[in-house]
């Protein structure tokens, strides 16, 4: 109790309540680890607004899939036997760790914007959509991750970034790091490239002929990297200077 208003929250014990959304800012502890029939939770603030939920306990619940808990207050989450989990939103919080090994059936993970200074990612297989974008990572190995199609791993201080042996990426966004080389010559997939803010001197882009989308811009290009890009490219906006932003919007949109 504070100022007379109740500042921790219990979700009875259930089996029947599948879908719990938890509104409010004046939640402080958070346990729903005795509802064991849930299977959809959602905490998260509002409209970009955060809340100032601390603790919460999700611990055991293990026909959960979809967990929720952005725009908070928290500084850790255990995930432990959490075992159905395929959708996890904790972006924009203050975690310092993020355990994932109790959560193998993980598709999408959006971690945005924490604390982060490293992410086990190993034997998460099954996951297609990682949002890390935001935190202080400088390494980050994507190896197991076969079936990746989204990756935002922008706004980090990662020096290298091992994208080969992701043939399923559509999508790959990793602006604003320190990227010094960036091999995406075999993502045949690939129809969306971010890779602005970096120290990129050149890179082959001559196989991705699904690409609609390249942002290249502030990099270390040089003329005849930046003309090679240029040559591929059927609709290009250089603005942003010499040797500058190069953008691809729509390869059969009319250039008018």
């Amino acid at each position: 109790m504070e100022s007379g208003k109740k500042t921790e929250l219990q979700i009875p014990s259930s089996n029947t309540n599948k879908r719990i959304t938890i509104k409010g800012k004046g939640i402080l502890e958070l346990d729903c680890s005795e509802s064991t029939g849930l299977t959809h939770f959602e905490c998260s603030g509002r409209n970009g607004v955060y809340n100032n939920l601390r603790h919460l306990n999700v611990k055991g619940l293990a026909m959960l899939t979809y967990l929720s808990c952005s725009y908070t207050e928290l500084t850790s989450l255990d995930l432990s036997g959490l075992s159905d989990l395929t959708q996890l939103y904790c972006q924009h919080n203050k975690l310092t760790s993020l355990s994932l090994d109790s959560v193998p059936k993980l598709e999408n993970l959006s971690c945005s914007y924490n604390k982060l200074s490293s992410l086990n990612l190993a034997n998460m297989n099954r996951l297609k959509s990682l949002h890390c974008d935001g935190n202080n990572l400088k390494t980050l190995d994507l190896n197991d991750l076969a079936n990746l199609t989204d990756l935002n791993c922008s706004f980090n201080n990662l020096s290298s970034l091992d994208v080969e042996n992701l043939s399923n990426l559509k999508e790959l966004k990793c602006y604003v790091n320190k990227l010094t080389a960036l091999n995406v010559k075999d993502l045949n997939e690939l129809e969306y490239l971010d890779c602005a803010n970096n120290q990129l001197g050149s890179f082959d882009i001559s196989n991705l002929n699904k690409l609609t989308y390249l942002d290249c811009g502030k990099n270390k290009l040089t003329a005849d990297a930046f003309t090679d890009i240029f040559n591929k490219l059927p609709i290009v906006d250089t603005s942003g200077g010499k040797h500058g932003t190069a953008r691809l919007f729509d390869k059969y949109e009319d250039n008018n």
